[in-house]
């Protein structure tokens, strides 16, 4: 999970381009909403959630939750 206290789209867009990088497609980003972030920079972002003040830890479990079983299973 990555925490993004974004102040501009510049800073939030190299955040994003460091995720893709490392190739983070498990990763769930947390954009503060009260920082006024864009989705304009989130188009291929698979997994955001949203918050104001606080992230909530059950939007995350439930996001985990729904990754898990998306994951193809073997046996």
């Amino acid at each position: 999970m990555e925490i993004a206290g974004c102040w501009t789209p510049g800073y939030l867009k190299h955040k994003i381009q460091r995720l893709r990088n490392a190739r983070a497609t498990d990763m769930i980003l947390c954009i503060d909403d009260s920082l006024n972030c864009t989705d304009d920079a989130l188009t291929d972002v698979r997994h955001v959630i949203h918050y104001k003040r606080r992230i909530d830890a059950r939007a995350v479990l439930a996001m985990v939750e729904a990754m898990v079983d998306s994951e193809p299973r073997f046996g």
